[in-house]
């Protein structure tokens, strides 16, 4: 389990591959953890998006302008923002947005947000906002947190926040960026020997600086 400071680690290399995607006017369309790649280097974890096979792209004047690219399928079920569940070719980058808040939100709790018995009761419960709060599944969540997975996660995309850069300025609200990435030696092969399938090993500790706006992660069990 990551604790607080590589969750907030995770989050900020997530912001930055797919806000580079939509200053390039292209909306990934899938968003999801499967398509998010590691690379491992020096002290760091660093997120890639992959699997641009969904993109549209919004530059109206560029050699792309009115492009979509499509697979066999218009996104992931679990990962689809409301409108683009009705409308896959009508949406633009606030369905990224959602997507996003979707992944921030299993980040922070280890739950997906929205519970279902079937495809119907998913996108219902889509539609409606209808899922647990962050605070219920996850007490000690920082609030910045949980204020940039609501603002993300608004069904109503004109109530949504319009952009990942409002999401990322919510998420990192008060909060300095750690000095040293808090990814040490044992805690990146950790992540090699479970990528492989073999034991975790003992989850680390780490205490991190207190003007973080952090809390200590508790011991593991």
């Amino acid at each position: 389990q990551l604790d607080w400071h590589q969750i907030d680690d995770s989050a900020r290399g997530l912001f930055d591959g797919i806000e580079a995607a939509h200053s390039a006017c292209i909306v990934h369309r899938d968003l999801k953890p499967e398509i998010v790649l590691i690379e491992i280097a020096p002290g760091r974890l660093i997120p890639k998006i992959a699997d641009f096979g969904l993109v549209k792209i919004l530059d109206e004047e560029g050699p792309l302008a009115g492009k979509t690219r499509t697979g066999t399928t218009f996104g992931t079920p679990e990962y689809m923002a409301p409108e683009q569940i009705s409308d896959v070719k009508g949406v633009d980058a606030r369905a990224d947005v959602f997507s996003v808040g979707v992944m921030l939100f299993e980040l922070v709790t280890g739950k997906k947000p929205f519970e279902h018995d079937g495809l119907l009761e998913l996108f219902n419960r889509i539609s409606r906002g209808d899922r647990p709060t962050v605070h219920a599944l996850r007490p000690d969540a920082p609030d910045r947190m949980v204020r940039a997975i609501d603002a993300a996660l608004g069904p109503d995309r004109t109530l949504r926040a319009p952009a990942l850069g409002a999401i990322r300025a919510l998420w990192t609200e008060g909060a300095s960026v750690l000095a040293v990435a808090p990814w040490s030696v044992q805690a990146i092969d950790q992540g090699r020997r479970r990528g492989r399938g073999e034991e975790g090993g003992d989850t680390l500790r780490r205490a991190q600086s207190q003007d973080t706006g952090l809390p200590v992660p508790a011991p593991p069990r």
